[in-house]
């Protein structure tokens, strides 16, 4: 009995490990750079003293960057009332209102954006967020897959579609979605992690461990990933290996960050002492 409960404790570590550094959307907002009229996003000659839609848009997104939302949302609100139709001052107030936590706001916003603009992706992707966070899984799903529709490349908003499915348990959507990133670029890591982690949860350790393998072999500074590696071995009862892949793991995880990941370092630390001890 006390084997199995300390299996069980094992297994929640690896577990709680895993979703602390999986299935959470990706929040980074897609911040419009372009102006209405295709005007990349730079410091103006009017940011003290704006005169069109442009200077307001430009100002309102300096002030986003520095977290001064309600002024970002203030000059967002001049410069639409300049050009009514500007979306990409719609989207960046979209933007503000999801930091503020004012989600409907953020989701008429990019409604009104995608009304005036279907193919803005980055809108579909913001409203994806904001649906996100209101809980509502199934409008996420939509508004990701629209972003898909328009931007077919766009890895933000597969990743958090592949997210979104797990939450819902659709698995095996899940891991398409994931496997499109990797389609999309080879060298994302998180989608290797974000499978390694899925393959985990369903007890498929052969599949998870390849996952793990190619962001060990890849990039030797993912330390995450050499902590479920050695979980993953020790399952497959490769002990000299999974002792091995722990050690890397210990070696490896920044000492700024021992707090954080005080529980993992402790189930790493009794991993290889029980593993040493058989």
């Amino acid at each position: 009995m006390l084997k199995k409960i300390k299996a069980m404790k094992k297994a929640a570590a690896m577990l709680a490990f895993a979703m602390a550094f999986g299935f959470g959307v990706n929040m980074n907002s897609a911040l419009a750079a372009e102006g209405a009229g295709g005007e990349t996003l730079s410091v103006g000659a009017n940011m003290e003293n704006p005169q069109t839609a442009k200077d307001y848009w430009e100002r309102g997104s300096f002030k986003a960057v520095k977290k001064d939302y309600d002024g970002a949302i203030a000059d967002y609100n001049e410069a639409l009332k300049l050009v009514p139709g500007f979306v990409a001052a719609l989207n960046n107030r979209g933007n503000c209102y999801i930091a503020k936590g004012e989600y409907d706001k953020a989701i008429a916003d990019f409604t009104e954006a995608v009304k005036i603009d279907p193919n803005y992706g980055d809108a579909y992707y913001n409203m994806g967020n904001a649906y996100t966070e209101k809980q509502d899984l199934d409008k996420a799903v939509e508004a990701y897959n629209n972003c898909i529709k328009a931007e077919p490349k766009h890895i933000d908003a597969w990743f958090n579609l592949a997210t979104c499915k797990a939450d819902q348990g659709k698995l095996d959507e899940c891991e398409a979605a994931f496997k499109e990133i990797l389609k999309i670029d080879a060298d994302y890591l998180d989608a290797n992690f974000m499978l390694g982690t899925l393959y985990t949860r369903q007890k498929k350790f052969d599949l998870a461990l390849e996952q793990y393998e190619t962001i060990t072999k890849k990039y030797r500074q993912y330390y995450e990933a050499f902590y479920m590696k050695g979980a993953v071995l020790e399952e497959l009862g490769r002990k000299e290996e999974a002792v091995a892949a722990y050690k890397e793991f210990l070696d490896l995880v920044p000492a700024e960050l021992n707090d954080h990941y005080a529980e993992v370092i402790k189930s790493a630390k009794d991993s290889i002492k029980e593993l040493e001890a058989k």
